[in-house]
């Protein structure tokens, strides 16, 4: 298992998500971090680790001013009865992070458009 924070903290600061949507991510996605994506009928779950490094390039001289060790949460999940589906991620800094790379800051918006498509075998 890879070295880093598993998710549940007070990570998901603000960003117009309301706190009683967000859902803890479920055991038997924690058991099997970094193993590589589970999914089951109504419900997908990855954990996995990356760098993200800073630098600053002087004189022609590229110099490292910092490495953030995250940690990225992907879990989505719907209902059989519901026609919604929700997907929720969660980014983590890890403590043996350092430097410039620890002040970066994470944001995003996602949207859906359109009527859902059938796939090829008509589902």
């Amino acid at each position: 298992m890879a070295d880093g924070p598993l998710p549940g903290g007070d990570l998901y600061g603000e960003g117009g998500v309301s706190a009683e949507r967000i859902v803890p991510i479920p055991q038997w996605c924690l058991d099997h971090a970094f193993e590589g994506t589970r999914i089951t009928r109504t419900k997908a779950c990855d954990i996995t680790a990356t760098t993200f490094t800073t630098y600053r390039i002087v004189n022609n001289v590229r110099q490292v001013t910092g490495v953030a060790h995250l940690t990225i949460v992907n879990y989505a999940y719907s209902s059989e009865t519901e026609p919604n589906w929700i997907h929720q991620f969660e980014i983590a800094a890890t403590a043996a992070s350092w430097g410039d790379a620890r002040n970066a800051v994470v944001s995003g918006k996602a949207s859906g458009l359109g009527e859902c498509q059938l796939d090829c075998a008509g589902r």
